[in-house]
């Protein structure tokens, strides 16, 4: 089938990428053929969790999982085939140039809200047609007009979260200097695997709703756990500070910083469990 090898090519170019990666930008996707109702719905409702954390949209009124699952309650192939598209859109955005991360996570946040907030299909609809569909319409602009007024409205209250304070204090852009030394991140957790790490973030996000998580691959190839950060490319003061202050919180006693790797962030593009 034409779809199954185009996804392979796609996902055999995203896994050959994932070497020198930090920020774990893109959730992954898995093969849709063959799988049953069932496995379809889990995988889908996972895939929609992770990309609401990967995007900073946990709290935002407009981005009702429960309703988005509800709507493709009996076609969940439909909405499996949108995230997992929107994960090869997202390595293919990783892949492609020089763009700051966070320039990526606002093209891949509207992609995501157009697909998460449109209805699915009706009728007799076939996979691979729908991919097709899929492919072209996830534009980042809708149509609709009413889907658009969604849009917007979700992004107008992401923009409003308390995280998203904290997100501009804490989290700033890559230097464009090798030797820059404001490469300090805080590190609250340090989970063993990506699937482990996903679960710690929204687990994290629920307690702390103010705090801004990014889940963050291996560094160090001696320790290749995964991490789980609070600030990005901070001077070394300002994230002792910060390492004292998320301490008092309560947050992880056993915080602790870490130097980046010098150089630009480069988004993390991995395969998730079925």
């Amino acid at each position: 089938m034409v779809v199954r090898s185009w996804l392979a090519a796609g996902l055999a170019l995203l896994m050959s990428s994932a070497a020198s990666a930090q920020v774990v930008e893109c959730p992954g996707s898995v093969p849709v053929m063959q799988m049953s109702k069932e496995r379809a719905a889990a995988t889908a409702e996972r895939l929609l969790d992770r990309f609401v954390g990967a995007l900073g949209l946990r709290g935002v009124k407009a981005v009702d999982q429960a309703a988005v699952l509800k709507a493709y309650g009996e076609l969940p192939e439909q909405l499996l085939v949108k995230l997992q598209y929107l994960a090869l859109q997202c390595g293919m955005l990783v892949l492609s140039g020089p763009s700051e991360l966070a320039e990526r996570q606002a093209i891949i946040r509207r992609v995501f809200l157009d697909y998460a907030l449109s209805p699915p299909a009706t009728g007799n609809v076939d996979l691979a047609s729908y991919l097709n569909q899929t492919a072209s319409a996830g534009t980042g602009i809708p149509k609709d007009p009413k889907l658009a007024q969604l849009v917007k409205a979700a992004e107008q209250q992401q923009q409003q979260l308390p995280s998203a304070a904290w997100h501009t204090a804490w989290f700033r852009p890559a230097g464009a200097l090798q030797d820059d030394p404001n490469r300090w991140a805080v590190i609250v957790a340090s989970p063993e695997t990506e699937n482990e790490g996903w679960t710690m973030l929204r687990e994290h996000q629920a307690r702390w709703p103010k705090v801004h998580f990014e889940l963050h691959a291996p560094y160090d190839p001696d320790s290749p756990t995964y991490a789980l950060v609070v600030g990005r490319r901070l001077p070394e003061g300002d994230a002792r500070s910060l390492l004292e202050s998320v301490k008092r919180d309560g947050l992880a006693p056993d915080s602790f910083v870490w130097q980046l790797p010098p150089g630009e962030d480069v988004g993390q593009i991995a395969r998730a469990q079925p």
